[in-house]
């Protein structure tokens, strides 16, 4: 798709999520930067390169996209989801759940991913994630 057409920010989102996947976190980064550039600063692509700064060690600078996401949610709309993907790529368990319940209740369309989207494979541990997916029928 990108061969196609270079400025089709979305590729580029999806293919910083498949490098991400495959550990290419400096290309991940880079491809997250593309689709945050071609897009004018979408609010997920935003929340897909701070993600990747996370769990590249460049905690600084996902946070800092965390907050400014946070700032913009009071003017625009934000996903909730997004904010729970940085505190999922930070390793902040508590916060990603808090967003995530807060998703669950706004009825974000994304979470419909939840029980197979990679960032939260750690989460399938915990009780309060898992009654989530139960209480969505994502899982019995």
């Amino acid at each position: 798709m990108i061969e196609a057409d270079p400025s089709y920010a979305v590729a580029h989102y999806f293919l910083g999520f498949s490098r991400e996947q495959r550990g290419e976190l400096k290309e991940a980064v880079k491809e997250f930067q593309k689709a945050v550039d071609l897009s004018g600063g979408e609010p997920s692509y935003l929340a897909g390169l701070a993600h990747a700064y996370a769990l590249s060690g460049d905690q600084q600078k996902s946070r800092a996209i965390c907050k400014k996401l946070q700032e913009r949610a009071h003017t625009e709309y934000v996903s909730s989801y997004d904010i729970a993907l940085i505190y999922a790529g930070l390793r902040e368990k508590q916060q990603a759940l808090q967003w995530l319940k807060r998703a669950y209740e706004e009825d974000d369309p994304n979470m419909n991913l939840l029980n197979v989207e990679p960032a939260f494979d750690d989460f399938h541990s915990d009780a309060a994630f898992m009654d989530m997916l139960q209480r969505m029928s994502l899982i019995q």
